[in-house]
């Protein structure tokens, strides 16, 4: 199993991960409180579904910028990002998508597996070898 780089590698996969989740409950939400607050006739319910919304559009910004940044340490492809690359033929999805299977789990499991090298990969820092010499 791979294992990233740096810390800084890390707590970017996990953020990235979580907001991709967020996103997709977001999004989810918003359209059942957009029909429920449509079929009850309430503007109020309307009004929050455009905020949350414009919440959601925040968040897949930042989560785009982001995303560029999470590279599979075996194949240096973004695993979190859009990308038209052929996956692997084994590659599993999770609704319809790669990208969701990945996000959740990093968040859930602690590990993922590379829909493009199909390698998995732990969300953990490799360790460092000291050289030492001889004196």
């Amino acid at each position: 199993m791979h294992r990233l780089p740096t810390y800084s590698s890390v707590r970017r996969f996990q953020v990235v991960a979580i907001l991709y989740c967020m996103r997709h409950i977001l999004i989810a939400s918003c359209l059942l409180i957009l029909g429920y607050g449509m079929v009850m006739g309430s503007v109020e319910l309307i009004k929050f579904c455009v905020i949350l919304s414009a919440v959601t559009v925040v968040l897949g910004f930042v989560q785009w910028m982001l995303a560029g940044k999470t590279r599979c340490p075996l194949c240096l492809t973004p695993v979190l990002a859009h990308k038209t690359c052929a996956k692997n033929r084994n590659a599993r999805r999770l609704l319809g998508s790669y990208r969701l299977r990945v996000a959740l789990e990093i968040c859930f499991r602690g590990n993922f597996t590379c829909q493009y090298c199909n390698e998995s990969t732990s969300i953990e820092v490799r360790p460092r070898h000291r050289h030492y010499s001889r004196d």
